[in-house]
C-alpha cells in the first residue's frame, strides 16, 4: 500500500533499521496545495492585493488573509482596477490554454470590420496593461494577432487542432511599435519633439514598446517606429501648442484629429449644446491649432 502512494506521487521516503522499515512523509507537504514560506506572505498578499478586482481575485482573497493573520481592512486598504465578470472569465481562459500549450476558438468581435466570428487561435502571451489583450497566432489568417480581452464573447477548446508554438524572438519583434497595446499593419518611424519644461507630457507619454527620448535645452525629442500611428496622433493632437515640431507623416494624422475635433465643437456649438465657452472662443483655439499642424506638414 505504501508503494502505490509512492507511485500516486505522495513525498513518501524509507529507512531501514535492522529488521524494522521507517516512512516518513516530507516536512511540510500538504495534499492538494502549495506550500508558501510564511516569510513571503507579505509580498503575496501585496500583489494579490493589487490585482485588478473581479470574481477570480474576490473568490479566495479574504479566507487567505484570513488564514495568514492579516486583517480585513487589509482588503479595503488598496483600490484595485475593477475587471469585469466576462473579462475575467475570459481572461482564465485565455491563460489555462497559455498553460496547456492547447488550440482555442475564440468567438470575437472585430472593431475594424464589425464581424463577429469564430477562429481558433493559439495563445502565446496575455498583456495586462490598462485593456488585456492577448497576442496569438490566428489560424484564420496565418499570422501573430493582438485581440481585446473584453471583444471575445465566448471561447472553446479545440484538441484536434494542433497548437502553433511562436518563439519568443518573433513575439518581441511584433510587439515593437506597439501603441497603449494597439498595432496597426506595418510600422512607420516618427518623432516629435515638445517642451521639456512640461513635466506632464513626460509623465504621460503613451504605452510605447520601443522609442527614445532626447533631451536638448528645453526641447525633448521622442522618435523610434510606430504601428499604431492614428493612436500616436490623437495623444499629440492633445499637446496642442506645446508640441515644438513633428514628422510630415505624424503632422499629417495631427491634423485630420484635430480637424475631426474642430468640426465636431462646431456642430455641437451650433447645436447649441455647449455653453461652457463662446463661439469665437472655439473658434480660435481650432484656427490656432490648424495653422500649426498646416505649418508641419
Amino acid at each position: 500500500m505504501l508503494r502505490s502512494l509512492c507511485d500516486a506521487q505522495i513525498p513518501l521516503s524509507s529507512e531501514r533499521h535492522g529488521p524494522q522499515v521507517y516512512w516518513k512523509l516530507e516536512e511540510g507537504w500538504l495534499a492538494g496545495s502549495v506550500r508558501i514560506r510564511k516569510a513571503l506572505l507579505p509580498e503575496f498578499y501585496a500583489l494579490i492585493l493589487s490585482a485588478p478586482r473581479g470574481p477570480g481575485r474576490e473568490r479566495f482573497l479574504r479566507e487567505l488573509l484570513a488564514a495568514g493573520g492579516w486583517g480585513e481592512k487589509a482588503v479595503d486598504a488598496i483600490v484595485p482596477a475593477t475587471m469585469p465578470d466576462e473579462v475575467d472569465r475570459q481572461l482564465r481562459a485565455l491563460l489555462d490554454s497559455v498553460r496547456r500549450r492547447q488550440c482555442l476558438a475564440i468567438k470575437y468581435h472585430s472593431q475594424n470590420s464589425g464581424d463577429l466570428s469564430w477562429r481558433d487561435v493559439s495563445p502565446q502571451l496575455v498583456e495586462h496593461a490598462g485593456t488585456p489583450r492577448v497576442i496569438a497566432w490566428c489560424h484564420r489568417s496565418g499570422a501573430l494577432k493582438v485581440f481585446r480581452v473584453d471583444r471575445i464573447q465566448d471561447t472553446a477548446t479545440r484538441p484536434a487542432v494542433v497548437f502553433r508554438e511562436t518563439p519568443r524572438a518573433e513575439i518581441e519583434e511584433f510587439q515593437r511599435g506597439g501603441v497603449n497595446g494597439y498595432r496597426g499593419a506595418a510600422r512607420v518611424p516618427f518623432w516629435f519633439e515638445v517642451r521639456r519644461s512640461e513635466r506632464w507630457i513626460e509623465d504621460n507619454l503613451p504605452a510605447m514598446f520601443t522609442f527614445k527620448k532626447t533631451v536638448s535645452g528645453d526641447r525633448m525629442r521622442v522618435e523610434g517606429e510606430v504601428a499604431g500611428h492614428l493612436v500616436l496622433a490623437r495623444f499629440v493632437a492633445s499637446l496642442g501648442a506645446h508640441v515644438m515640431g513633428m514628422d510630415p507623416a505624424l503632422a499629417e494624422a495631427v491634423r485630420e484629429v484635430a480637424e475631426g475635433a474642430l468640426e465636431a465643437a462646431r456642430a455641437a456649438l451650433n447645436a447649441g449644446s455647449v455653453t461652457t465657452i463662446g463661439d469665437d472662443a472655439a473658434g480660435r483655439i481650432g484656427v490656432i491649432h490648424l495653422r500649426r499642424f498646416a505649418r508641419k506638414r
